[in-house]
């Protein structure tokens, strides 16, 4: 159990709703993957097969929040307040601000799953809340924001690969 570094915001056509604040209670840190399909074969006799991606790159990830309540009938009834709030059927936009550092945008977001259920043995009323979420392309805000329209692989570059290019001329 760790102590959020995180501020998580689901933004969607219907709203937007705050999963997980600086400071609360996290089951462990989030794991990121970036996973994309690809096509693997082994030519005829060949010791070592190949590969070749077939684009189509998502970003996954699941994360578990623990929140107190105030009674056993409080810890229950969130058990039940909390699956109803989770937008369904919606995609949306996540936001992930870092304490301190940098705030992030996963594009075209969906919340797989969300599970919430009572913290057994616990010495107070404690919930678990777990998500799993599935996303496209992972990028800092700044690269959304302030240059919009221009590629996000010219902007992400660092000055080592661009000044190279400027001795050709």
């Amino acid at each position: 159990m760790i102590s959020s570094l995180y501020q998580i915001d689901f933004a969607h056509s219907a709203g937007s709703l705050r999963l997980v604040d600086f400071g609360e209670k996290l089951t462990g840190e989030i794991e990121i993957h970036a996973t994309q399909r690809a096509a693997t074969y082994a030519p005829i006799n060949a010791a070592w097969g190949e590969s070749a991606a077939l684009g189509g790159a998502m970003c996954d990830f699941t994360l578990g929040v623990i929140r107190d309540h105030a009674s056993h009938a409080a810890a229950r009834g969130a058990c039940f307040s909390n699956t109803a709030a989770i937008p369904n059927g919606k995609t949306g936009t996540l936001t992930l601000s870092v304490q301190g550092g940098q705030t992030w945008q996963m594009a075209s977001v969906s919340i797989l799953s969300a599970t919430t259920i009572p913290r057994v043995p616990s010495a107070t009323f404690e919930t678990i809340t777990t998500l799993t979420f599935s996303g496209g392309k992972l990028l800092p805000t700044t690269a959304i924001d302030l240059y919009s329209g221009i590629p996000y692989e010219f902007i992400l570059q660092t000055w080592g690969s661009l000044s190279g290019n400027w001795s050709t001329y």
